[in-house]
């Protein structure tokens, strides 16, 4: 693709891919990471199509680059949790229980932590 029919395109497509990006996590800042590796992905695979195909494609890539992030998420979130509330394994090293620090604590206490 040329670069000025690039341009063209991705002036025409970005402002609504982006904004649906951002509606689908959540996150400006995301939105943009994302939507960068869309165009990357895009430039890189330099699909010779028609421009409702090209747009197809694009959704499709900002679809599976917001489901990996999810997920990548997710497992953050998990493997946090696990350390904050599972903390037997700190228990056997000698570290300190969370979980029973979190008992001690007034529920007012609990929920601002």
């Amino acid at each position: 693709m040329e670069q000025a029919a690039f341009i063209a395109f991705y002036e025409k497509t970005a402002p609504r891919l982006r904004a649906y990006i951002a509606r689908s996590c959540g996150s400006i800042d995301t939105a943009d990471d994302i939507l960068q590796e869309v165009f990357l992905r895009f430039l890189r695979n330099d699909p010779q199509m028609d421009e409702p195909k090209m747009r197809a494609y694009l959704y499709r890539c900002a679809d599976s680059l917001i489901i990996d992030n999810w997920r990548h998420a997710q497992r953050e979130r998990n493997t946090y949790l696990e350390l904050l509330f599972h903390s037997e394994s700190a228990d056997h090293d000698g570290g300190y229980d969370l979980q029973r620090a979190f008992a001690q604590l007034k529920p007012k206490q609990r929920s601002l932590l």
